[in-house]
């Protein structure tokens, strides 16, 4: 049995070396690759393709906002149209269909918020660099603090539809408490698809974020973009990182 264990111990840690060797070789020929075409891109004209985005960015923000805001809409409709069409059914199967449904316009919002925030950095950064006016600027705040207010109501319009399916489920969409009453109403397999998606999403941070110091670095010469990018890449990494250690010690606990 022991010998069994120290040569698996030697198999993962062959294969982990194996692994870092070929991650150190893949990432070396990346660099020489980036390095090459930021050669190239600088050389061709990038800058002026950067500085025609931020001229573009107020109205790129005002497309992606509609396309969110009507995509979510219409998704909600579709799918608050199909419960009707069955209200009284039984069919276990119609309900799967139902949830797909009503999943649709909660990611698209959740997903819509994160760009447009995003994007909105992209108008901030323009309007700093005066290839923006700032009354075009207020006028795109504005336009966001809207477009969220009704990506929530849309957010809870789902909710509630959801809850006519389920009439068990609890919570506001707009409650502070939102989510912890709506984990609490569901059920032990509900709750395990939460957590499977949240240990998913967990898995995923450390891939992300360090990916993302490689690029910071690799683009460090091209460009003075500063310590702040890699300040803002490290706290989101370590911030869920003390959440989870300090959530499962409390579990334990």
């Amino acid at each position: 049995m022991s010998k069994t264990k120290m040569k698996t111990k030697k198999q993962v840690t062959h294969s982990f070396c194996l692994i870092m060797l070929a991650s150190g070789l893949f990432g070396a020929a990346l660099s020489f690759a980036v390095i090459v075409m930021m050669k190239s891109a600088l050389s061709d004209g990038l800058p002026g393709l950067y500085v025609s985005l931020q001229r573009l960015s107020p109205w790129i923000f005002l497309f992606l906002a509609a396309a969110f805001l009507l995509s979510s809409w219409w998704s909600l409709m579709r799918a608050r149209r199909f419960c009707r069409s069955l209200n009284d059914s039984e069919d276990e199967a119609f309900y799967q269909q139902a949830d797909r449904y009503l999943d649709q316009p909660l990611a698209i919002s959740n997903i819509g918020t994160i760009v447009l925030f995003t994007w909105f950095g992209m108008v901030a950064v323009s309007t700093f660099e005066k290839n923006c006016g700032v009354y075009l600027f207020l006028l795109i705040a504005f336009l966001l603090i809207a477009e969220l207010v009704l990506l929530v109501l849309i957010q809870r319009k789902t909710v509630e539809q959801v809850k006519l399916l389920n009439p068990e489920k609890r919570g506001d969409a707009l409650d502070i408490r939102f989510q912890k009453e709506w984990l609490e109403s569901c059920d032990e397999q509900e709750q395990l698809c939460v957590y499977r998606a949240s240990y998913k999403a967990f898995s995923a941070l450390p891939v992300i974020s360090g990916s993302l110091f490689i690029l910071l670095v690799l683009f460090l010469p091209y460009a003075r973009i500063g310590f702040l990018p890699f300040l803002c890449v490290g706290l989101l990494w370590l911030v869920p990182t003390i959440i989870y250690f300090r959530e499962a010690k409390r579990s334990v606990s």
